[in-house]
């Protein structure tokens, strides 16, 4: 047992060096997006556009779902994951580093928003399966609503996903990427 966990975090190391290597050609485009502007602008943007199709959903199931809604959804979407993709980049994955590379203020700040995160991923996922638990016998009187309500449950949680699984990623940025002088 203990050779084998010694072998997989010698493999993980040896994976996060090459990724690390291949960082040394986004370092440019690193450091310009490594500053309080960029930052914020990232995680709004992450953000807002999260909430535009968290926005959406909710529409669609009051409206008559329309191809205009549905190519707003999927524009937010792309929005917000090009968003949280430039946002790792910009701390260089270092959310996602092995235990090792790290010293331990930046674990430390991880280990923090770790927690966070799992706070609000047990709360949120709690509340919604109450509600979609209340909400699905009252809908099971026709088979298109029941299906309805499991779809809408099973969207929740994704979208539950999104917005805490990434508190890491931005409470690292927000943490790190500040000026000199602070």
């Amino acid at each position: 047992m203990t050779i084998e966990l010694s072998s997989s975090r010698e493999r993980a190391l040896r994976r996060w060096r090459r990724i690390e290597a291949r960082q040394e050609t986004w370092a440019g485009r690193q450091r310009r997006l490594s500053r309080p502007g960029p930052t914020k602008a990232l995680t709004t943007t992450y953000a807002a556009a999260l909430s535009i199709a968290l926005c959406v959903w909710i529409a669609a199931n009051f409206l008559t779902p329309t191809p205009l809604l549905l190519g707003i959804y999927i524009a937010a979407l792309i929005a917000a994951m090009f968003a949280i993709t430039l946002l790792r980049i910009s701390i260089g994955s270092r959310d996602r580093a092995p235990a090792a590379v790290l010293d331990d203020y930046e674990a430390e700040v991880l280990s923090l928003w770790r927690s966070r995160a799992l706070t609000a991923m047990s709360i949120a996922l709690f509340s919604g399966g109450a509600a979609f638990a209340f909400i699905y016998p009252l809908a099971s009187s026709s088979s298109a609503a029941a299906s309805q309500v499991a779809v809408n449950a099973g969207l929740y949680m994704i979208f539950v996903y999104l917005a805490v699984a990434t508190l890491p990623t931005a409470g690292y940025a927000a943490t790190f990427n500040r000026n000199p002088e602070e």
